[in-house]
């Protein structure tokens, strides 16, 4: 069984609907959507809840599971905490309130919970639909429980899985440098810093010692008047804020707004003061890193257009103008710096210090980490 809560997989992440298409088990699919989208239409249960009633809705059904005594009390003891508090503040999620909350019927609160009952492995999915919405972080945790009180987690079929809103996203998280440190290392952390600065052969003291922003703090602190200029890369926040009004207002307080993209249509270029025009997936070579923590090749096959660059380069050429281009003297190609970030990720879950060149990865069609130096690459890697 999976169940698919605000994502549309079918046209967002086709290679994944795919497989979900040719499962040889036939499992019963459930979409969870105020929308009729077309993973809805070809779902064998759609529940077309209120907008932003989704936690009443998971909080219900955990209410229901226990009330049914559908839990595996085994995994619950010795897997989580505090899970009799979580049960005290179930309490008050019975099925007729859940039902005027969510407007589903309680009927279908009854068919849902017994279909995660009986099913021999549940997935939970989802995607920016929860993610970037209201009450975003507590519904994930609210999928996340009823993997965890059912026993739907850690067994193959299994889990509670947010789904990437693009291919690199885990790529990003772990070597984009933002909010924590390059190859998932900690700015606070003394050891982690010097370990990156000996590694990138710069002066320790050039990286921060806090965690930088989060989205939602920048754009308060373009309100403030902290932040004068904004430089957004492959990213469309004019259409995909949240809070759309909020955006344009706190966007138009900016001095200067820089837009990177291949795309100079998004509704955050037009407001841009200066577009760097950037390459596509296919005019540029480098790594991403999906979802499955696989690593794979992209290759360049053709030529990027007008004056479009990769983003490497458009960040060696800043680089160079800003006068610090001497910090990424090593910085020689994009398979210099996946060596580099390769050496970053050493002891740490990431490791990818296995994977020897763009070759290796090229020949074997990509690899998972963890896959340290010395490991040997196994048919399931």
């Amino acid at each position: 069984m999976l169940i698919f809560v605000g994502a549309n997989p079918c046209i967002a992440h086709p290679i994944m609907w795919e497989r979900v298409c040719m499962n040889r088990n036939d499992p019963k699919i459930v979409v969870i959507d105020p929308r009729r989208t077309e993973t809805a239409m070809a779902a064998t249960h759609h529940l077309p809840l209120l907008p932003k009633s989704d936690l009443w809705l998971f909080y219900g059904i955990a209410h229901l599971l226990i009330r049914n005594d559908w839990i595996d009390e085994r995994f619950i003891a010795d897997s989580t905490v505090e899970f009799e508090a979580f049960k005290r503040h179930l309490a008050a999620y019975k099925p007729d309130l859940v039902s005027r909350q969510t407007g589903l019927s309680e009927q279908a609160l009854h068919e849902l919970t017994g279909l995660i009952h009986k099913g021999k492995r549940v997935s939970f999915w989802w995607t920016m639909g929860v993610n970037q919405s209201h009450e975003g972080v507590r519904v994930a945790q609210a999928i996340i429980n009823l993997a965890l009180m059912t026993g739907n987690i850690g067994r193959p079929g299994t889990g509670a899985n947010s789904i990437t809103g693009q291919c690199n996203a885990m790529g990003s998280r772990l070597y984009s440098n933002t909010t924590n440190l390059i190859g998932h290392h900690d700015f606070a952390n003394p050891q982690h810093r010097q370990k990156i600065a000996d590694v990138l052969k710069i002066d320790v003291a050039t990286i921060p010692i806090e965690n930088s922003l989060p989205y939602n703090r920048i754009l308060e602190d373009i309100d403030t008047g902290r932040i004068k200029g904004l430089w957004t890369i492959c990213t469309n926040p004019g259409h995909s804020w949240i809070n759309q009004k909020e955006f344009h207002s706190r966007i138009g307080k900016l001095d200067f707004l820089v837009v990177q993209d291949m795309y100079r249509s998004t509704e955050t270029a037009q407001l841009a003061d200066l577009v760097l025009p950037a390459a596509g997936w296919g005019e540029k070579e480098g790594c991403f890193i999906n979802s499955e923590r696989r690593i794979g090749l992209t290759k360049k096959i053709s030529p990027a257009p007008g004056q479009a660059l990769s983003d490497f380069n458009i960040f060696k050429l800043i680089a160079a103008y800003w006068g610090c281009d001497d910090m990424f003297a090593a910085w020689e190609s994009p398979e210099a710096v996946f060596q580099i970030l390769k050496e970053c990720s050493a002891g740490q879950p990431c490791d990818m210090t296995g994977i020897e060149s763009y070759q290796m990865l090229d020949q074997v069609g990509g690899i998972q980490w963890p896959l340290p130096a010395g490991q040997v690459l196994t048919d399931n890697e």
